[in-house]
């Protein structure tokens, strides 16, 4: 059976009926050089802006790839937060509220 708008059941969150872009922080340490951090932008290369409101959070510095998030437009964030601080209590506060 194809998905139509009458058989597809939509929950209070899916965008596609309330017109709402649907907000992915993609929470790394840093951005530099390695297969994820290339596999990221791939994704944010690709990933359809009208329905998604990408943003990236950096945990530690920015890397190298960060100026490259950031010619894709890409709201982009670093704590600089350093390893022995990084999962202090209220660390996760400025990253839960981020």
């Amino acid at each position: 059976m194809k998905p139509t708008d009458s058989n597809i059941r939509s929950s209070p969150r899916d965008n596609r009926f309330t017109g709402q872009r649907l907000r992915v922080v993609h929470v790394f340490v840093t951005l530099n050089l390695g297969g994820a951090e290339r596999h990221l932008l791939t994704v944010l290369r690709h990933i359809d802006k009208e329905r998604f409101d990408p943003r990236v959070l950096c945990l530690a510095n920015r890397g190298e790839l960060a100026d490259e998030v950031e010619r894709l437009n890409i709201p982009m964030t670093s704590l600089e937060l350093n390893s022995h601080r990084l999962w202090m209590p209220w660390n996760q506060f400025r990253i839960a509220k981020w």
